[in-house]
C-alpha cells in the first residue's frame, strides 16, 4: 500500500484532486461543543438568549408609533392650514358684511331724512298731535342712532354732542310739561 502512495497522478487524477474544497465547515454539533468548552473555561461571557420574537415586536412598535406620528403632523397640518383658510374666510365675509352693513345704514339713511322732510311739509298742514308724535319719534330714533354711534366710535364728539343735546331737549321738555308722561308710538 505504501508504494501506491509514492506514484505519480494522471492528469485527470490532478483536475480532480484541485477540484476538491480546500476547507470544511464544521458541523454545528461541534461548533456547539467547543464554544460550551470555552465558556466553562472562562475563556467566554455569559450566553444571553435572545429571543426572535422581541425584535420583530420592537420593529412592529416602532413602525405602528411612526404612523401615529405621521397620522398626527398629517392632522396638526391639515388643522393649521383649514384654521388658516376659515380665518381669511372669515376676513372676507366681514369685508362684505361691513359693505353690506354701510349700505343698509345708507339706505335707512335716506328713508330717514326722505321722512323728515315729509314732516317738515306736513307740519304746516297738519294735526297737531299726530306732528307732535312724528316729531317724537323722529327724535327717539335719531337718540337711538346716536347712542349707536357712540358705541360704535366712543371717541366721536358729534355723536356726544347729539346725545347731550337731546338730553338738554327731554329735560327742557319735562320742566314745561310737569305733570305729562310721554308716550312713543312706533
Amino acid at each position: 500500500m505504501h508504494d501506491q502512495d509514492d506514484q505519480e497522478l494522471s492528469a485527470r487524477e490532478r483536475e480532480a484532486f484541485a477540484a476538491l474544497p480546500r476547507e470544511q465547515m464544521p458541523s454545528r454539533l461541534l461548533e456547539e461543543r467547543v464554544v460550551t468548552e470555552l465558556r466553562a473555561r472562562g475563556y467566554l461571557g455569559v450566553h444571553r438568549v435572545r429571543h426572535a420574537g422581541w425584535g420583530r415586536f420592537a420593529i412592529g412598535a416602532a413602525v405602528a408609533a411612526g404612523a401615529v406620528a405621521l397620522f398626527a403632523s398629517g392632522l396638526a397640518v391639515g388643522q393649521w392650514i383649514g384654521a388658516r383658510h376659515t380665518a381669511s374666510a372669515m376676513l372676507e365675509m366681514q369685508r362684505q358684511d361691513a359693505a353690506s352693513s354701510a349700505a343698509a345704514v345708507q339706505r335707512t339713511g335716506s328713508a330717514y331724512l326722505t321722512a323728515l322732510g315729509a314732516l317738515a311739509q306736513a307740519s304746516a298742514s297738519g294735526d297737531t298731535l299726530d306732528l307732535a308724535r312724528a316729531r317724537e319719534t323722529a327724535r327717539t330714533v335719531l337718540h337711538q342712532a346716536a347712542n349707536e354711534m357712540v358705541r360704535l366710535a366712543p371717541d366721536d364728539p358729534v355723536s356726544a354732542q347729539i346725545l347731550q343735546g337731546l338730553e338738554r331737549a327731554r329735560i327742557q321738555s319735562a320742566a314745561t310739561q310737569p305733570g305729562s308722561q310721554r308716550v312713543v308710538w312706533f
